[in-house]
């Protein structure tokens, strides 16, 4: 993993502060990625080499297998949850004060984060954005292999979307991309919700509405506790997109976590 560890210059630039990635996944480092699944394939940290092999084969145009590695990997994560929610319920029981130290550094958060990441690209790469002609499959192959940390990120998503048709079925996913680069958060909200209304039947107004409840909680937490009635309403409103989204989207791979975040929201004010 650390030799996918990369500075993000972007971040840097906007926020004045350091950070370092590691979801995007470089060429230099197929190698171990492809070393590690082969050798050590039922491990948990194999979980993450299939995420990466998925994402370079998809960059490739090989979607179908990239599909069937994510598929597997799904099932993989979901199996490791599970046994590592069973272990944690062992591990506090009165009669279980010492327990062994964990095998695997694939805690219950990263696998967490890690399964977002399989579902949002075997998403990405379903049928639905494969449809239509080579040029829509080689835009397709060439959006996964964008770099969201580069600094020619945002150029890159505008040539995309200039080559795509009124109808392409990557569009909606090329303009969630761009809404999510909007520094002021207020505008962002704004052409969230606008994809959402434009494109909701699709994968790209899905996520939309997704993300904008994410913003929405993070506006909620903004706000002054000297002003209650403004927090009050904050909070009502990502209430209401959480909900929204539940209920327009009950068996969607986000569904999960926006029930989680729903559920840790406060009920009053």
């Amino acid at each position: 993993m650390l030799s996918e560890y990369s500075p993000d210059i972007e971040a840097l630039g906007q926020k004045e502060v350091l950070h370092f990635y590691y979801d995007y996944p470089y060429e230099r480092s197929r190698e171990i990625w492809y070393r590690l699944y082969e050798e050590f394939g039922r491990s948990a940290e194999s979980i993450e080499a299939r995420w990466r092999i998925a994402r370079h084969w998809a960059g490739q145009g090989r979607f179908e297998h990239a599909d069937e590695l994510l598929t597997e990997a799904q099932a993989m994560a979901a199996e490791r949850l599970k046994q590592l929610a069973k272990e944690q319920v062992r591990s506090e029981t009165l009669f279980s004060p010492f327990h062994a130290p964990a095998d695997s550094a694939m805690t219950k958060s990263k696998l967490a984060e890690l399964r977002r990441r399989l579902n949002q690209l075997r998403n990405l790469i379903s049928e639905e954005n494969r449809a239509g002609d080579a040029r829509a499959k080689k835009r397709l192959a060439k959006f996964v292999k964008l770099n969201p940390h580069s600094p020619r990120y945002a150029t890159e998503l505008k040539d995309l979307l200039r080559g795509s048709g009124t109808n392409d079925p990557l569009g909606d996913n090329i303009l969630l991309a761009e809404a999510k680069l909007i520094a002021d958060e207020q505008l962002k909200a704004e052409k969230l919700a606008e994809l959402h209304e434009k494109s909701w039947d699709t994968d790209g107004g899905m996520q939309a509405l997704y993300e904008l409840g994410l913003l929405k909680i993070g506006l909620w937490r903004q706000q002054s506790e000297s002003n209650p009635e403004q927090k009050k309403k904050a909070l009502a409103e990502a209430r209401a997109t959480l909900t929204s989204f539940i209920r327009l989207f009950p068996d969607s791979f986000c569904a999960e976590q926006v029930k989680e975040n729903l559920e840790n929201l406060p009920t009053g004010d």
